[in-house]
């Protein structure tokens, strides 16, 4: 009866702990991608802003999205692109109130009392992570002028 428990337990576990998926992204050794959860995110913001994409496979809104990242990750040597896919990574996805698809979120920097500073479009900072989210098909001007302000605030 031990056994089974232990059993349901590591599964559980399995279930439950999600990854980011997605490929390369224009990620190098210097620019990694970080794993499933705010310590990866921790972890790419010691080298600069990040900017993580929310998807899920088979959407046309996610595809045509990542068009207009693909254009501006070579822009944006230092800015470390992550795309969580939202059927594996329950846990970010509900860490940034995912809603709808895509999602994207800009965060600036991690401050040293802990709390984040996240950009939203336009160019706003903000310590709030939900009014922060990008939601639906934006246009790379846009995700410019806040990824520019991401940038920025880094001092």
């Amino acid at each position: 009866m031990r056994s089974r428990w232990t059993l349901v337990f590591i599964l559980a576990a399995l279930l439950t702990s999600g990854c980011v998926v997605g490929g390369n992204h224009g990620n190098t050794p210097d620019n990694p991608a970080p794993v499933n959860d705010m310590a990866g995110i921790d972890a790419a913001l010691a080298n600069g802003p990040v900017f993580v994409e929310f998807t899920m496979s088979g959407s046309d809104a996610v595809a045509q999205e990542n068009l207009v990242i693909d254009g501006l990750k070579a822009e944006y040597p230092g800015v470390t692109f992550m795309n969580v896919n939202i059927d594996d990574n329950g846990r970010l996805a509900y860490l940034f109130y995912v809603e709808d698809i895509p999602q994207m979120n800009v965060i600036a920097k991690k401050n040293p009392d802990g709390s984040y500073v996240y950009v939203s479009l336009g160019g706003g900072t903000t310590g709030d992570r939900k009014s922060s989210a990008i939601v639906g098909y934006h246009e790379k001007a846009d995700l410019e002028k806040t990824i520019d302000a991401a940038v920025k605030a880094r001092g």
